[in-house]
């Protein structure tokens, strides 16, 4: 006997990870430190607003949204190193991982469902920063444009997941907390914090061979600062405003850069024949690549741990 499309759609297994997942997100959600970071976006938020008068006439309400690009890659990557550094790692050393181990799971769907529940709780207080700064923008100007609000909202919930993917997967992957959080906190720094500002000239030096961007070719200074998470999410939230093709701050991009520097961007350097490695899905593709590569190292390193010791 056939059974029907809906038949179908109700005999499928829920996935085994699902259980884990929801306890994941409920830990998080019901932490304190989790919510203390949705509120640190806020106040960078507010801390951003209005410190450049070039930015506030050029957007205007748009500013709002534009904002959270500087709050949310200040603050998230340290948010995900918080919270889930000691996802993995941690229960080792504790024992506890032996009642998650016991769980009908293979161990790559236990880094699954931690992934997916720590998204989905660090998602949650992300949104709820995110709400609250479209109310209090939307107090001060009346307005605030939808469609870019919205597409900051799916880009910044793409990164909590791309960013806890990886300190997930870090943490599967080492022996110790104490060299997760020591790691965790170097990606943060270096590779988020400081990169688009200073440290992607140092890749780019020593890739190259040249101490500044050579006007003949760009393309290697345009790839190496898009090439990280962060740098990532600043081209993808750039692109969501309307504004260049270009890894750099939206600051830097709306003020013109400064007399010492001109913004990076394709349209100013490479033009319209640009390889589709530097549009702006190259970014996606950038973020997907970092998130399988952890994962699949972690899963590697996971499978062939000793839990017991």
């Amino acid at each position: 006997m056939k059974l029907t499309v809906t038949e179908h759609l109700l005999r499928v297994e829920r996935p085994n990870w699902l259980p884990l997942a929801r306890r994941e997100a409920n830990l998080l959600a019901r932490s304190w430190g989790t919510w203390l970071f949705g509120l640190l976006i806020v106040l960078f938020h507010s801390w951003a607003t209005g410190q450049s008068e070039t930015v506030t006439s050029a957007l205007g309400p748009t500013e709002v949204v534009a904002d959270l690009q500087t709050a949310v890659s200040l603050v998230l990557p340290y948010a995900a190193v918080f919270t889930c550094y000691r996802s993995v790692v941690g229960q080792r050393e504790t024992g506890s991982i032996a009642f998650t181990a016991g769980m009908p799971l293979e161990r790559r769907d236990v880094l699954v469902g931690t992934i997916v529940g720590r998204s989905i709780g660090l998602g949650l207080a992300c949104t709820a920063a995110i709400v609250v700064v479209w109310i209090v923008g939307t107090i001060r100007f009346d307005f605030v444009p939808v469609l870019p609000m919205s597409g900051m909202w799916a880009i910044s919930m793409v990164y909590v997941f791309v960013t806890v993917a990886l300190v997930v997967s870090l943490s599967a992957a080492v022996r110790t907390t104490t060299t997760a959080v020591g790691i965790g906190f170097v990606y943060a720094l270096f590779l988020c914090q400081l990169w688009s500002g200073m440290v992607w000239n140092l890749a780019y030096a020593a890739v190259s061979g040249l101490p500044f961007v050579s006007a003949s070719d760009p393309v290697p200074a345009l790839l190496i600062q898009r090439s990280t998470p962060d740098g990532s999410y600043n081209l993808l939230t750039n692109w969501a405003l309307g504004l260049e093709n270009s890894a750099e701050s939206y600051v830097y991009l709306v003020e013109g850069g400064t007399h010492l520097s001109q913004p990076l961007a394709v349209e100013t350097t490479v033009g319209s024949d640009a390889p589709f490695y530097l549009s702006e899905w190259g970014g996606v593709v950038i973020w997907i690549s970092w998130t399988v590569v952890m994962f699949t190292i972690a899963t590697y390193r996971f499978e062939r741990t000793d839990l017991t010791r």
